[in-house]
């Protein structure tokens, strides 16, 4: 079997193992207060993308998994 093969292989299971690492959903990130709009924004852990806000009544998760990188997101 070629060397070439196997490098090949290698790439499939790092591609799925980070693949399989974002299934599993990360905590959001809380930003600072914003006056403006009166909450904090919620933030992905993995690329700091705003993914909701927090205004003190209630949380307001927009994704279930972040738009920009596709990590599953929980509160």
């Amino acid at each position: 079997v070629s060397q070439s093969r196997y490098e090949g292989e290698e790439k499939a299971f790092e591609l799925a193992a980070i693949a399989l690492e974002k299934q599993v959903p990360k905590k959001v990130l809380t930003g600072e207060y914003d006056d403006r709009y009166e909450c904090n924004f919620l933030h992905c852990p993995i690329c700091q993308a705003v993914v909701g806000s927090d205004d003190e009544e209630e949380i307001n998760l927009m994704f279930v998994h972040c738009p920009d990188c596709g990590q599953a997101l929980e509160v």
